[in-house]
């Protein structure tokens, strides 16, 4: 038998023999009184036999003594008195008295034992008017034997029980003397077996996961771990328990100091990424550690608790993720850039009907060059071009690649920079109506990211309408606000700002509405959404920090709520942004080289800057410019090329002629490029301009870049 059986059976059994001791003890009562009553009842009986006996007795010698009187033989009487006597040893005294006890005429006496009860009995006897008294005193010998006999059986009963119960009272002290032991016993035993359970949960919870858990004490010997770290140790329980971890994790040595091993040291908790290349990294795959600290009710330390997660995976994940990501945008894009198409070829045929109109109406003038209408003419065009640019730059920014870049911007600029091509995209049946409110705060924003999630929205809002109703966009202050995000469901309260768009189209149902955010839900009918416009949007907003509140009603229209949470004016520093003046800076005949595979695009810059002073060589091959530039370096006071052109661009020419004279001048003109924009154009020192080229920006840039004389 075990300990713990062992231990339950003294337990139940003390239990058990406290019972059944009451009942013993009672029991014990009630035979010592049963004995007493037995030998009361005995002792009556045999008394009452006894008492009859002798009154029987008495009767006969009575009517002896009676005879003998009248005889008047009174020797007889005394002989027969002796005689009986002698011949009944139970007789102690046998007496015969007149009336005053003072006539006695036999008196018979023998010593007895005192200890033997006796028994008197008496009878009067009448004669010649005298009355005499006989009495008999005889001991109880065999009814004393017989109740001797009887006491002695009752006290060994009695005795037997008593000592049994004795036994028991005295082995049920020692039970209950070493019961706290027991219960002590009991309770460690029990937390030994919850210790031990816990333990193999723990195990069992740990093997489950695939990081590496393992259980430092402040002493840094290992305690346990699971199965991933043993297996990405190549150690097993047997070998590493009790082992110094530093040689577990480390078994060649510290390169560096291990910045794991240095917070683990000085008992703070931490969450440390390592690289594959890093020296003290022993997995040779990108691994995030923590260290957190196991702490008692007062926060002194007890022990370590660490992971190491292999990062392998969920990197291959956050980049599948940003993948699809991209795709969705690019298809949400892609969705948008159908819609533009007809609206743009709309618009830019509208362009190109004017300019083409008035150059015909100029060529009509015959030879009047300088007149008022010629003049006219030419504003037309040229007002003309100046929209056809605009719109060519806001697609540009539409078309452009994300990227993860904000600044503390004003959205007013930017969303009415956007209802240019907004213009384009909605057709005229679709009224637009725009109420913005002064002095808005700046909010932290990505122009690009911004641009498409407005444009997402409009749309939407068109094939609400389906092509007729009313758009009303507004951009406010929504103040002291208590809503729920549509999107998310968190409590909103305080300011933000507003950015809306309300359509008068046909609503959302409460049933369409809890699934509006979902990817890839669609009200329209098939082949006419991707059902990625919402989803869309409010995924970009959520990353620009803000939230989506959505108000409908069926038959009556939509209103989007779009915000944003305010930047505080004094964390910001304003933009220094330095107005292009008007005044254009006249040159002093220095000489430029200009390079543009378009030889009207040439021709047109070289005019330009000849206007205005300088004296310029026009080139279309970026091949032959760099020859011309190598013969002579120092003859070209500045340079202008375009960026895309073929076998060599106007980058990578730019680079070679600033090895041959590092302090050459040159100004980048380009329509569209991925390879550099005006961030990296700054850092190089080069000039940035996008095409189509402004007169007078093109000549104050040229005299800005141009050595001060």
């Amino acid at each position: 038998m075990n300990g713990m059986a062992l231990k339950q059976n003294i337990v139940n059994g003390t239990s058990f023999k406290l019972p059944m001791f009451l009942l013993a003890l009672l029991f014990t009562f009630f035979l010592i009184a049963s004995n007493i009553y037995i030998y009361q009842q005995q002792r009556s009986t045999l008394t009452t036999a006894f008492t009859h006996l002798q009154q029987s007795e008495i009767q006969i010698l009575s009517q002896l003594a009676r005879e003998s009187l009248i005889s008047e033989d009174y020797a007889l009487i005394e002989w027969f008195f002796n005689r009986w006597g002698e011949e009944h040893s139970e007789v102690v005294s046998l007496t015969l008295r007149n009336s005053d006890s003072n006539f006695l005429l036999s008196n018979y006496q023998r010593t007895k034992d005192p200890s033997i009860e006796r028994f008197s009995s008496s009878n009067t006897i009448t004669h010649q008017d005298e009355i005499y008294k006989i009495t008999l005193v005889s001991e109880a010998t065999a009814m004393n034997k017989q109740l001797k006999e009887l006491m002695q059986q009752l006290m060994l009963v009695s005795t037997i029980t008593i000592l049994l119960l004795g036994i028991s009272i005295w082995n049920l002290f020692q039970r209950l003397a070493i019961r706290p032991l027991l219960l002590e016993i009991e309770s460690r035993q029990k937390a030994e077996i919850a210790l031990e359970q816990s333990a193999k949960e723990w195990i069992f919870a740990m093997d489950f996961f695939e990081d590496a858990v393992y259980l430092v004490d402040l002493n840094d010997k290992l305690v346990r771990a699971n199965l991933t770290f043993y297996n990405m140790t190549r150690s097993t329980p047997e070998l590493a328990v009790g082992q110094d971890i530093s040689t577990i994790i480390h078994p060649n040595g510290e390169d560096i100091p291990c910045p794991v091993c240095r917070a683990r040291n000085e008992r703070r908790d931490e969450v440390i990424i390592m690289e594959p290349d890093h020296p003290d990294n022993p997995t040779g795959i990108p691994i995030q550690v923590t260290v957190q600290m196991i702490r008692d009710s007062d926060k002194n330390p007890m022990g370590v608790l660490m992971g190491i997660r292999d990062l392998t995976r969920s990197r291959e994940e956050e980049e599948e993720k940003a993948l699809l990501s991209h795709e969705l945008h690019q298809a949400q894009k892609m969705e948008a850039l159908g819609n533009l198409t007809g609206g743009i070829a709309h618009d830019f045929n509208n362009i190109l009907g004017i300019i083409m109109g008035n150059v015909e109406l100029a060529k009509m003038q015959n030879g009047e060059i300088d007149g008022p209408r010629m003049r006219k003419y030419l504003d037309t065009i040229q007002t003309a071009s100046e929209r056809a640019r605009d719109l060519v730059a806001q697609m540009m920014v539409f078309s452009r690649k994300d990227q993860e870049e904000t600044h503390p911007m004003d959205l007013t600029p930017m969303v009415k920079e956007d209802i240019k091509m907004l213009r384009s995209l909605l057709p005229t049946s679709i009224e637009i109506d725009l109420d913005f409110q002064n002095n808005l705060p700046r909010v932290e924003m990505d122009i690009i990211k911004f641009q498409k999630v407005l444009i997402n929205l409009c749309l939407n809002a068109k094939d609400a309408m389906n092509g007729i109703g009313k758009l009303t966009i507004k951009l406010g202050m929504w103040r002291d606000i208590n809503q729920e995000c549509s999107s998310c469901h968190k409590h909103l309260d305080g300011d933000w700002v507003d950015v809306s768009v309300t359509d008068t189209g046909s609503g959302i149902s409460h049933g369409d509405m809890i699934h509006v955010f979902e990817p890839f839900y669609t009200t329209k009918e098939v082949g006419k959404g991707t059902g990625m416009g919402l989803s869309v949007v409010d995924g970009t907003v959520r990353n620009l920090g803000g939230h989506t509140i959505i108000e409908s009603e069926e038959g009556k229209g939509t209103t989007v709520h779009l915000l944003f949470p305010p930047v505080l004016e004094d964390t910001l520093l304003e933009d220094s942004k330095d107005e292009s003046s008007h005044h254009s800076h006249q040159g002093s005949g220095q000489s430029i080289l200009i390079v543009d595979d378009e030889p009207e695009l040439a021709q047109v810059i070289s005019e330009m800057l000849e206007v205005y002073g300088y004296q310029s060589t026009a080139i279309t091959s970026s091949t032959e410019a760099l020859k011309l530039f190598e013969s002579n370096p120092a003859s070209f006071d500045l340079v202008i090329t375009d960026q895309t052109m073929p076998q060599l661009t106007g980058k990578d020419m730019a680079i070679k002629m600033r090895e041959m004279r590092p302090e050459t001048p040159i100004i980048l003109v380009t329509g569209y490029s991925d390879s550099i924009g005006q961030e990296e154009a700054d850092e190089q020192s080069i000039g940035f301009l996008k095409k189509p080229v402004d007169a007078i920006n093109l000549v104050n840039l040229v005299a800005e870049m141009l050595p001060k004389s």
